[in-house]
């Protein structure tokens, strides 16, 4: 071969070389563009506005108003205007903070408020930004359960009838990851009590996604945790244990077996022996049909309807039967810790 057709044919490879280096540098940029704006639509799509039913919880009106009398208040979350209700009770044991799952309202758990007002104490719950009467085109990610609780205490300091009752915490899934990072944050909280809980937002999101797309969501989790950051900053993505492990207040973990939602892999019930210290206790129901997501409170009837459902009208009444045994694991639990911080 001549040197002039050498010349040419190494002008050549380079210039392929060249194509093929640009054509990666493209498919580089789409799928980095692409995961930005996957990052950005997917808490659209997964935490948009809920109006706070599961088609299994009571609401207000089920409840006899003059019996459950409830002051409407608002408070500041990032800006959006969230809705909360003060069930007051004369001379009251102290206050039930109920914290609840995403896109769960403040009526979620109406039979717990009317339990906990029965055995006398009173309690606050609230539409979480993105939920029922609160503000905000969205719930935008598991973190935000945590960021409007810490705004609840914010205003929580402000409000004469609240802050001078001893607190405790009823938190569940989302609600009680929320509760768990408060543990280490507030003095003025005296016991908690965390149902169904994962320890980190990132991992539990990661986990479910690995589920449905496969390896694409190790490929994709980069990204989730740069949302994430973006989206909450400082607050995206504490570590549930650590603030347990963190704080002395009394905290009440239940998880379930059978929990499909924060399966055991996530769940900060996983921690049952590193956390060791003094006043953190570990509960898992025995009947197998309690240990679903949102059945460890239900009696084992009422558990056993709801995992069967298979659709139509839904026995209200039956669905939201609360445990007796569970519901006094959870009332003796928090005398108890109103009575060692007198």
């Amino acid at each position: 071969m001549t040197e002039t057709g050498e010349k040419k044919t190494e002008k050549k490879k380079r210039g392929t070389v060249k194509r093929i280096v640009k054509i990666l540098l493209i498919a580089a940029a789409l799928f980095v563009v692409l995961s930005v704006l996957a990052t950005a639509l997917v808490p659209i799509f997964m935490f948009g506005r809920s109006d706070g039913g599961t088609g299994f919880n009571l609401v207000y009106s089920d409840a006899d108003a003059e019996d459950y009398p409830r002051e409407r208040f608002t408070f500041t979350s990032r800006g959006n205007e969230l809705v909360g209700y003060l069930y007051a009770r004369d001379e009251p044991k102290g206050l039930v903070v109920l914290v609840n799952g995403v896109k769960n309202g403040s009526d979620a758990h109406l039979n717990h408020i009317k339990a906990f007002c029965d055995a006398g104490w009173s309690v606050v719950t609230y539409d979480a930004t993105g939920v029922g009467e609160s503000g905000g085109s969205g719930t935008f990610g598991l973190a935000q359960v945590k960021v409007d609780l810490f705004a609840f205490f914010d205003y929580h300091k402000t409000d004469e009838k609240m802050n001078s009752l001893p607190v405790v915490l009823f938190g569940h899934s989302a609600g009680g990851y929320a509760a768990a990072c408060a543990l280490d944050r507030y003095d003025n909280i005296c016991g908690a009590v965390v149902i169904s809980a994962f320890d980190t937002p990132s991992e539990t999101m990661a986990y479910h996604a690995k589920a449905r797309v496969g390896f694409l969501a190790d490929v994709e989790y980069p990204f989730m945790l740069l949302g994430n950051l973006i989206a909450f900053g400082a607050d995206a993505d504490a570590k549930a244990h650590e603030a347990v492990a963190a704080s002395d207040t009394p905290v009440l973990i239940v998880g379930g077996s059978s929990d499909d939602t924060v399966p055991y892999a996530v769940s900060l019930y996983r921690f049952k022996d590193g956390i060791s210290r003094e006043g953190a206790t570990f509960f898992m129901p025995d009947e197998e049909e309690r240990n679903e997501h949102t059945t460890p409170w239900l009696t084992p009837e009422a558990a056993e309807y709801v995992n069967s459902w298979q659709g139509g009208e839904v026995d209200l009444e039956l669905a939201n039967e609360l445990d007796p045994v569970f519901l006094s694991l959870v009332l003796d639990f928090f005398e108890a810790c109103v009575s060692s911080t007198s």
